[in-house]
């Protein structure tokens, strides 16, 4: 009897286990077949639900990372890629590359450089050029230790709903919005292939700090297809906007002080066969700019102008050229009513990833190269439909970040340096007529404290799961520790430093090589408290792990140690204090600028200089060897980038027995 019902028993779970595997298979195809069609969201949901099945199925976990690259939550791609290529790093041969963009998402340009370069020495099929990632990531290093001054609010969840809202139109007083969403309740109800609303115009009124409930800005205008804000006159009585008509034209409504026409086609030459998504207006009325990907352009989409002839006609666009227009794409433009500046998103033009904000300014000379507009204004996500109030106090735009109220959501932008001058400037006219002086004003402005706040999530670069880190920063020039926290369970750290300056930071987590990073801090006039997300990554102690120590420095020539460098070398001697089973190589490298065989030498002696100082310092001498490689192993190019060959000028201590 005992013997039946085991049999039986084992037929039951044998059974389940088959069911279970089929609704695993049929979950992953499912998912499969919608990733094929483009329509990411519902291939992610099927993919969800075979995960609760089998969640270490190394080619689920690659459908998956593969799925959240092209979606709206690109930063969670990463714990997939991360198993993947711990499991099976042959399974996908551009894993490396994907890897380097998941990194990219996260804020760890250092790991999206180093598997970027892996990437692009492999021999893969139909391989991809990572030549411009790099240097996105070399230049999003450079530009987080100098964040501009900004201060960067989410409009909340009265204006941002869970789905996406972009294209923010603002009135000259800042006191109407008009924006594109695609919220629940768009018009007709349906839904896109990939089971999102579909796009409709709304307008939301502020009041005092806040902003009225939105509603849809006119039965006229919103349809149940596409239909996105894209310009208002300064009057806020004409409307330009996009409709996904023809391929996606440009249309023209106008306000009759109760109602807004039906739209009506911009038509030849403005509007063609191909797709024209943006356009924005003048002040004066009489020239237009918009985006367009017809033939005869620089890239894909590009930006053109076009000016109002005597008739009321638009005429022929003009390309606004190879300055402006790349061979990616140029999109959002908005000219400032100055009409000598125009803000525009690209994914051409150098960025820290995805679409980025530009500014360009015209001279008699024409159009000058665009300005990327610096961080945390642009992230590595996209960032795009960028407007200016007219003081330049104030802009506008939408942004795809993590902790958003949705997928992506329209933020504003105080410019800090210039809402200091305006208060100075309203303040000295009131004084000079009182005959005051303004130098009261200045010092109290030079007292107040400026307050940066670094602030992310410390995570292992093996596992990517949250680690307990101590976080430290030290001045420079002084040595002295300024500012000291912990992570949390959750790898959750807030640091604070509360004057302009060079720090050193370093990070320390039991079973990981020390983290060091550089920050720099600049001056900045009045009483500023800003966020800067900074992301830290930590390599395991393993035989072959390499940790830059970037906060060592030599004299420009020499191999002697400058004694900024003091802190550092301390860190270093603690950390193998309290790992004695621990032996490093020092490693010195140059970049290629000079004779190959100098900087090898030179490189060799900045190694010995560091292991100098340890041995005087109390470590052991069988734990420390030196390597000198020279220019032989740049981590980045040593083209003429300035960030590259800095970079490339380093001390790196190795793990060589553990």
């Amino acid at each position: 009897m005992n013997m039946r019902f085991l049999f039986l028993l084992m037929g039951m779970l044998a059974l389940s286990g088959l069911a279970l595997g089929q609704n695993f298979d049929k979950f992953v195809a499912k998912g499969s077949a919608h990733y094929s069609r483009g329509e990411i969201n519902q291939s992610l949901a099927a993919f969800k639900e075979a995960e609760k099945l089998e969640p270490g199925n190394v080619e689920l976990n690659l459908h998956m990372g593969k799925a959240y690259l092209l979606s709206d939550y690109k930063h969670k791609s990463l714990e997939y890629l991360v198993k993947v290529y711990k499991l099976a790093p042959t399974l996908e041969p551009h894993i490396r590359y994907m890897l380097g963009l998941a990194c990219q998402y996260n804020y760890m340009f250092s790991d999206a450089i180093e598997h970027y370069e892996a990437y692009a020495k492999q021999a893969v099929p139909n391989k991809l050029d990572v030549t411009l990632k790099i240097r996105q990531c070399q230049y999003a290093d450079e530009v987080l230790q100098q964040p501009v001054a900004v201060d960067i609010e989410n409009l909340g969840p009265t204006v941002n709903s869970p789905e996406h809202e972009y294209s923010p139109i603002i009135t000259p007083n800042q006191s109407v919005l008009v924006f594109t969403s695609r919220r629940d309740g768009s018009t007709g109800g349906k839904k896109t292939q990939d089971n999102e609303n579909f796009e409709d115009i709304y307008i939301s009124y502020r009041r005092g700090d806040t902003w009225t409930p939105p509603k849809q800005i006119s039965k006229n205008i919103n349809f149940d297809f596409h239909d996105a804000a894209a310009a208002l006159t300064t009057n806020g009585r004409e409307l330009y906007l996009y409709i996904e008509e023809n391929g996606g034209d440009l249309y023209h409504s106008s306000f009759n002080g109760q109602e807004w026409s039906k739209p009506k086609a911009l038509g030849a030459p403005i509007n063609t066969p191909h797709h024209e998504t943006s356009i924005t207006v003048t002040k004066d009325g009489k020239r237009i700019y918009f985006a367009s990907d017809r033939p005869g352009g620089f890239g894909n989409l590009d930006i053109y102008m076009s000016d109002r002839q005597s008739d009321g006609s638009w005429g022929t666009p003009v390309n606004m050229g190879p300055t402006v227009n790349t061979s990616g794409n140029e999109d959002s433009p908005f000219i400032h009513p100055d009409g000598q500046t125009l803000y525009f998103s690209s994914d051409g033009h150098l960025g820290l990833g995805g679409y980025d904000v530009f500014r360009s300014e015209w001279t008699e000379g024409g159009w000058q190269k665009p300005v990327n507009m610096g961080y945390p204004i642009n992230t590595p996500d996209d960032n795009f439909h960028f407007i200016m109030a007219e003081n330049r106090v104030h802009g506008y735009y939408t942004s795809v970040q993590e902790g958003g109220v949705g997928k992506a959501d329209i933020y504003r932008v105080t410019f800090l340096d210039e809402k200091m001058n305006a208060i100075l400037a309203a303040d000295r006219k009131r004084r000079e007529a009182e005959g005051a002086k303004k130098q009261n004003l200045l010092q109290q402005i030079a007292q107040q404290q400026q307050v940066v706040v670094y602030e992310g999530i410390v995570r292992g670069s093996d596992t990517n799961k949250p680690l307990q880190a101590i976080i430290t920063a030290m001045h420079y020039r002084t040595g002295e520790v300024v500012a000291r926290t912990e992570s949390d369970a959750a790898g959750n750290y807030r640091l604070e430093i509360t004057e302009a300056g060079d720090y050193a930071l370093s990070v320390e987590a039991q079973g990981y090589l020390i983290l060091s990073r550089t920050l720099k801090i600049p001056e900045q006039s009045g009483s500023l408290a800003r966020t800067v997300p900074l992301a830290l990554s930590m390599k395991p102690i393993q035989v072959g792990i390499s940790s830059i120590m970037a906060n060592i420095f030599f004299d420009f020539g020499k191999a002697s140690l400058r004694t900024e460098s003091i802190g550092e070398l301390e860190r270093i001697r603690d950390f193998l204090q309290n790992s004695p089973k621990i032996k490093i190589q020092i490693n010195g490298h140059t970049d290629n600028v000079g004779d190959p065989t100098y900087n090898k030498q030179l490189s060799l002696k900045r190694a010995e200089a560091v292991m100098n100082y340890l041995l005087q310092n109390g470590v052991s001498a069988s734990r420390l060897t030196v390597m000198g490689y020279g220019q032989e192993r740049p981590i980045v190019s040593n083209d003429d980038e300035e960030g590259g060959r800095a970079m490339n000028r380093r001390t790196e201590i190795e793990v060589v027995s553990y």
